[in-house]
């Protein structure tokens, strides 16, 4: 019972993630969102960690319909926030999330060369596909990341995580 819950909450959190980052298809952000900017830096154990998604789950529901947004680091470790395909975020607080998915060698997951057919969390479960991150960090009912992006943004976000 426990593994699948742990598999429920998996796949909840990668849907989010994939739905933040995805820009949903051309969704229209509510008008009545106060979107600021919002960018950063992910660092793990002192070095900037590239290729990685970070998802932010509001503390609280901060505007009507937003759930959060997201995006993904660059070789340098940067990240820029956006809800659907606008930059930014909502200000308020924030539990984030840090994943970054690797093949069963621990290098970084192509997922242009995924088999038809196959999601993650199959691969997963088959042991293809692994979490590169610390479930304290990368699972959303464990993650101890918090952080605040003021009501004026943030261009210097900045998230530490270890090994």
């Amino acid at each position: 019972m426990k593994s699948f819950r742990l598999h429920t909450i998996s796949t909840v959190a990668l849907t989010i993630a994939a739905f933040i980052t995805s820009g949903c298809g051309e969704a229209e952000v509510d008008p009545g969102f106060a979107v600021v900017p919002a960018q950063g830096v992910v660092m793990q154990n002192g070095s900037p960690l590239p290729n990685a998604t970070i998802s932010f789950i509001p503390a609280q529901q901060l505007a009507p319909g937003y759930y959060g947004c997201g995006g993904v680091t660059d070789a340098e470790g940067k990240f820029t926030l956006s809800v659907g395909t606008q930059e930014g975020a909502v200000a308020g607080s924030y539990k984030v999330i840090v994943s970054k998915l690797t093949d069963k060698c621990g290098n970084p997951l192509d997922t242009a060369s995924l088999e038809e057919g196959m999601d993650l969390e199959q691969l997963k479960m088959q042991g293809q596909v692994k979490e590169a991150i610390p479930p304290k960090f990368s699972n959303p009912n464990k993650s101890i990341l918090a952080i605040d992006i003021p009501s004026d943004g943030s261009s210097e976000l900045k998230l530490e995580i270890s090994s």
